[in-house]
């Protein structure tokens, strides 16, 4: 029992050590930059980081020094920015973000940073702005864009990010308007234009 008491007291003194409370500070103003617990200099568990003003910025979790699991960010003026899923410093699963007056701006899902799979964005109104597809963060398949108030603008498919065969365009009442072809990005072929009557008439031949 002699010999096993300090040994006891200097791991316990150890451990003070090593596992501690760690604050930042902003030089100009001396405001709270961030608090967490940090492990042998590594971030573990909640954070909070604060703008320069003494709003919050972010709520973050770490384990061993990496960003994992559930992630929220703050405006300025306190309203939520973003939702995100990270995992082994990376982000992954679902994701939100928002309009700084706190409609939705986008959401969708990521996997190694990357975006992936079905993705919507909005206008500041709330009304879909464009919806299509992703593969390891580059848009493909089928895409759709909208006007403010919510009309059907244009869509086709999108092929390595890039415009490709039939696309569609339409006035804000959601009438057809031209219908043409692309090659990477590039119109091609014939294209054409309907009237108010809904008839199609050649508009205009591309290389």
């Amino acid at each position: 029992m002699i010999l096993r008491l300090p040994i006891l007291i200097l791991m316990w003194s150890v451990t003070l050590v090593l596992a501690a409370q760690d604050t930042t500070y902003y030089q100009d103003s001396g405001e709270m930059k961030s608090i967490g617990l940090s492990i042998d200099d590594q971030r573990v568990g909640d954070w909070n980081f604060y703008y320069a003003s003494g709003a919050l910025s972010a709520q973050l979790v770490y384990r061993e020094g990496s960003l994992d699991g559930k992630q929220q960010y703050y405006y300025p003026n306190g309203t939520l920015q973003a939702i995100e899923i990270w995992g082994q410093d990376a982000l992954q699963d679902s994701a939100f973000y928002y309009h700084e007056a706190g409609a939705l701006e986008k959401k969708g899902w990521y996997l190694n940073n990357l975006y992936s799979g079905i993705w919507e964005f909005y206008h500041p109104n709330g009304n879909l702005k464009r919806r299509g597809n992703y593969e390891q963060g580059t848009p493909v398949g089928h895409w759709q864009f909208f006007y403010e108030q919510g009309a059907l603008w244009q869509e086709g498919t999108l092929v390595s990010g890039l415009e490709s065969g039939p696309w569609q365009y339409y006035d804000e009442l959601g009438q057809l308007q031209y219908v043409g072809a692309f090659d990477q990005g590039k119109q091609i072929g014939l294209w054409y234009k309907y009237n108010r009557q809904g008839k199609k008439k050649k508009w205009k031949q591309f290389d």
